[in-house]
């Protein structure tokens, strides 16, 4: 087996973690001139376990938690429902 198949390869995706002025935890995924927002979620702990569980290793990500930027207008966020509605679980 080589090496490779060992290691799980990146997308190599710009990925962004944040916490917004409402206190709560969003990511960018995606194209970094125009990243898909998800969220929100009650801390970054949640928001790296839904990176991992939802999406391929992106690499590698950034994370500020300034509190400063204001929260994504539309944040994407498959809640249980939509997860079951689709069949992926």
């Amino acid at each position: 087996m080589k090496f490779s198949e060992y290691i799980k390869e990146s997308t190599g995706e710009y990925c962004h973690f944040f916490k917004a002025k409402d206190r709560k935890w969003y990511f960018e995924l995606g194209d970094e001139n125009r990243p898909r927002a998800y969220g929100p979620f009650m801390s970054e702990h949640e928001a790296e376990k839904y990176l991992s569980d939802n999406h391929a290793n992106p690499g590698g990500w950034s994370s500020d938690d300034s509190g400063t930027q204001p929260a994504p207008r539309n944040p994407y966020k498959e809640t249980p429902y939509v997860v079951k509605a689709l069949g992926r679980r």
